[in-house]
């Protein structure tokens, strides 16, 4: 029986992906997608290997197969490209090269793709509408401010986590407002609520008050999602407010993420104060087990290292936490 052509494009793809740097690899992804009626699996996996051999060639190919993804209906988008999967994969890999086709980023941005679930339906091109937010960032077309703000306020969090980041990275005064407003009306999905204190940050450091304000709310969500944007900015300043609010916060739900905050600054004043903390004798067991915990991210560290082992010699019941995280016996 013969192979249908999709069974083909994989075989195919399989057989390029086995030998990535043979000489004929590119021109043959290069020819593969030209075929019409490309199946999304095929995309998906043909981009991520062009992405992987930085085959920056190919972004005309690659341009293409979207559009004609995003305009051909026959046979329907849910089976040519169940879940959206080659389209972002394709588009995922020309934002990665920062290929500019600004048009096709526009169109992208407000292309939906529902598919049936159980009891209703799906938009599949959440992520994808994302993407495209972020490939705006750097192409910057005519509006593009305006579709990013209308995005922030897309349906789906996927989209509107992207579209964060991609706020975050706008050069430019406009996006610091735009952020702003957003963080003070929050967003029901906590990871885009991180999202958008991060991009804060990463816009100006001066947001760090700011972004502080969100670790007295009574809304733990938003604690939570301060406390991690503070921590992985990495501005060694952000310490201050995240140990003035370990009193308010060390027997609630969030208290080990503060002190995983506070090891995410990577910086020795940081460090210090987590051993402060299990020297001064007031952290509970569980407490004390989380702070090695945290500490462990830098366990690479050999003078960390032999400065718990004089800790836990000098406060012997500091031993067995230890022991538990870093495994020594």
């Amino acid at each position: 029986m013969a192979r249908s052509s999709t069974e083909s494009q994989l075989a195919t793809l399989r057989h390029l992906r086995g030998s990535p740097n043979a000489p004929q690899t590119i021109p043959a992804l290069a020819e593969l997608l030209r075929a019409k009626n490309l199946h999304g699996l095929a995309v998906k996996m043909a981009a991520e290997l062009a992405d992987q051999l930085t085959a920056k060639e190919l972004a005309p190919q690659l341009t293409e197969v979207i559009t004609n993804l995003l305009t051909e209906t026959t046979p329907p988008p849910s089976k040519r490209d169940p879940g959206c999967e080659g389209k972002t994969a394709a588009l995922k890999t020309l934002v990665a090269w920062e290929i500019n086709v600004p048009d096709l980023y526009l169109t992208a941005t407000g292309y939906r793709q529902l598919e049936p679930i159980m009891g209703g339906s799906i938009d599949t091109a959440a992520e994808f509408r994302g993407i495209a937010a972020l490939a705006l960032a750097f192409s910057r077309p005519p509006n593009a401010i305006i579709t990013l703000i209308d995005l922030l306020a897309d349906t789906e969090p996927k989209t509107r986590m992207h579209t964060a980041i991609a706020l975050g990275t706008w050069r430019g005064p406009e996006a610091m407002p735009v952020l702003r407003l957003k963080a003070h009306l929050g967003d029901d999905d906590p990871d885009t609520f991180a999202e958008i204190l991060a991009a804060l940050l990463r816009q100006d450091e001066d947001q760090i008050p700011f972004v502080a304000e969100f670790l007295h709310t009574t809304n733990l969500t938003h604690a939570e999602a301060a406390a991690l944007a503070l921590g992985q900015s990495k501005i060694s300043s952000a310490l201050t407010p995240l140990i003035n609010a370990w009193p308010l916060l060390r027997r609630t739900s969030i208290a080990t993420s503060l002190l995983m905050s506070i090891s995410l600054l990577r910086t020795q004043p940081a460090i210090d104060w987590l051993i402060d903390q299990l020297a001064g004798g007031e952290a509970t067991a569980t407490q004390s087990l989380d702070i090695f915990d945290v500490l462990a991210l830098h366990k690479s560290d050999p003078k960390l290292l032999t400065r718990l082992e004089n800790l836990i010699h000098q406060y012997p019941h500091l031993q067995p936490p230890f022991r538990q995280v870093f495994k020594k016996h």
